[in-house]
Order: C-alpha cells, then structure tokens, then sequence
C-alpha cells in the first residue's frame, strides 16, 4: 500500500471525526426516540387494560340482561300455554 500523504491524512482525519461526531448525534436522537416509544408503549398498554376492563363489564352487563330477557320469554310461553 502507498504511503499516504501527511496533509490528505489530516485531512481524512478531520472528515471521519466529523462523520464520527454526526454519527454520535444520531445514535443520541435515536436513543430519546426509544425512550419516547417506550413511555408510550407503557402509557398504550396502562389505557388498553382499562378500556378491556370496561368492556369486560359490558360484556357481563348484556349477558345478564340476555338470560334475564330469556328467562321472562321463557316464562311468558309458560303462561301462554297454560292458558
């Protein structure tokens, strides 16, 4: 391999530095990124378990009224062909 010139190697150098430097600028970006979507993964899974919650008791709530509106139908009939 040829020698490389003392100035062209400064010069290199100075330009990998740079690229160094911008590089540690976006790994910073990038990591405050990540903290973000971590928050916000946290911040999803908190609300989602409140709303499942919610529809989970719904959910009960239409069931009860489901049997209740079977039962009197099924009473109803009773009624109906005692008659």
């Amino acid at each position: 391999m040829p020698p490389v010139d003392a100035e062209l190697r400064a010069y290199l150098d100075q330009r990998f530095d740079a690229v160094d430097q911008q590089l540690g600028a976006v790994d910073r970006r990038f990591d405050a990124v990540d903290g973000r979507f971590v928050s916000l993964e946290a911040e999803l899974r908190r609300h989602f378990g409140v709303l499942i919650e919610d529809v989970r008791h719904d959910l009960r709530a239409v069931a009860e009224m489901v049997v209740a509106n079977t039962e009197a139908i099924v009473a109803l009939r009773r009624r109906l062909d005692a008659r």
